[in-house]
Parts: structure tokens; sequence; C-alpha cells
């Protein structure tokens, strides 16, 4: 009879020891695929550093269109979230609203790629005019 035990033992050491061994050659290839990943970052990082050293001029007219892109799946999530508000409260339609104009802000952007470039340094100019002014008023104020 403790023949038997022995048997199941040995059947359930073997199973554990399955077990660990797929545990740690499981673990192993993560490590190897997290390695191969940080290599084929790093190598992408490299790339696109070459890229806005290289040729400038094509970075900046890439941004607004990744601008745009990102704007337009904000608001994608957006619309998304209003309508799941639906259910639970009153005022789900100004989310919904302000969603679709971050949509269509983003479908702008994107379209009009140079456009947007004037309109933010524009907006940029009037933001340090009003902080060269306000620096000044807060000089004068002070001394």
């Amino acid at each position: 009879m403790n023949l038997g035990g022995n048997i199941y033992e040995d059947k359930k050491n073997r199973r554990n020891h399955t077990f660990h061994s797929d545990r740690a050659s499981g673990c192993r290839i993560v490590y190897l695929a997290g390695r191969a990943l940080y290599l084929v970052g790093s190598i992408v990082v490299f790339a696109v550093g070459m890229v806005f050293l290289l040729d400038p001029e094509f970075v900046t007219a890439l941004f607004p269109i990744i601008f745009g892109v990102v704007i337009m799946l904000n608001g994608a999530l957006n619309i998304w979230q209003a309508v799941t508000l639906k259910k639970e409260e009153k005022n789900w339609l100004s989310h919904f609203l302000l969603a679709v104009l971050t949509f269509g802000l983003g479908i702008f952007i994107f379209a009009n790629p140079f456009q947007t470039i004037q309109v933010l340094l524009k907006a940029i100019g009037v933001i340090l005019m009003f902080d060269g002014i306000s620096n000044i008023w807060t000089a004068a104020k002070i001394g």
C-alpha cells in the first residue's frame, strides 16, 4: 500500500516540477521579449532623433497632423463616454456637444496643418505679450 502512495507523490512531484519548469521558461521568454522590445524601441527612438536632426521641416509639418489625430481620438473617446453617461445622467447632452466640438477641432487641425501652426504661433505671441506686460506691471507695483 505504501508503494501506491509513493507513486502518487512521484506524480505530484513531477507535475510540480513541470509546472515550475514551465514557469521558469515562461519568465525567460517574457524577459527575452522585453529585451527585444527594448532594443527595437531604442532603434526607433534613435531613428526618430535622426529625422529630427536631419529634416526638422518634416517634423514641423508632421506635428500638427499628429496633434490633430490625437485630438480626434480624444474627441471620439469623449463621445463614447457621453453616450455612456446618457444612461446615468440627465445632463449628458452638454458632455456630448463638447465631445463633438473636440472631435471637430481635431478634424480641422488634421485637415489644415499649416493654418494650425500659424494660429498656434499667433497664440504663443499673444501669450508672450501678455506675460511681458504682466511682468512690467508687477515690476512697477513692486519697485
